[in-house]
């Protein structure tokens, strides 16, 4: 028997989310004379780290699903520290680690509050587009006050392991190679960490 609805199909949203992601990556480190292998590979990963956030965030998309009465604040939960696990806390504190380390290697970020701030940003427009998903297209997700805060953990904490990293010499080569120049720096001259000039 089929569905009155149907369900987009995750590849039809990831997969051109993903190749034009990788272009831009491609397009800029060109235009920055900073096209090195690199740094492809460590934009590339970038890529595939959004792509499955915007996935967990907004996927599954329904076509045409009935509301079957839900009320919109079935759909969110405001209340710090109630209807979680400590399993589920700590998945996503982990999910938003890499985070951390992406702002300071492809977008110059060196300071722990831009980190927490950059943090917040993302974790509440995803939870806002959970939400919103939830109430229109009625895709499941519910927007959690606990994930917020979860995330905006990570992300610092995944900061603070990269910087530590740094003090082991082959960390350091391999996060100088993998860094994109910030905007007027010499692209030969890339040096990760709080130790840039």
């Amino acid at each position: 028997m089929s569905s009155a609805y149907r369900e987009v199909p995750a590849m039809l949203v990831i997969l051109p989310l993903g190749a034009a992601s990788v272009a831009l990556v491609l397009v800029h480190l060109r235009r920055r004379g900073a096209l090195t292998l690199p740094r492809v590979l460590g934009g590339a990963l970038a890529c595939v780290y959004l792509a499955g956030i915007v996935a967990n965030t907004l996927l599954p998309i329904y076509l045409g699903r009935p509301d079957y009465g839900v009320p919109w604040h079935a759909y969110l939960n405001l209340r710090p520290l109630t209807n979680t696990s400590a399993a589920d806390m700590v998945q996503n504190v982990v999910v938003f680690m890499p985070l951390g380390i992406l702002l300071s290697l492809l977008a110059g970020v060196r300071s722990i509050r831009r980190v927490v701030l950059w943090g917040f940003t993302l974790s509440f427009v995803m939870e806002a587009a959970q939400f919103l998903n939830a109430v229109t297209g009625h895709g499941g997700h519910v927007a959690d006050v606990n994930d917020l805060l979860a995330n905006v953990l990570g992300a610092p904490l995944g900061y603070g392991v990269f910087l530590l990293a740094l003090r082991l010499p082959a960390a350091r080569r391999l996060a100088d190679a993998l860094a994109w120049p910030p905007a007027g720096d010499d692209v030969d001259e890339i040096h990760v960490g709080p130790h840039l000039r």
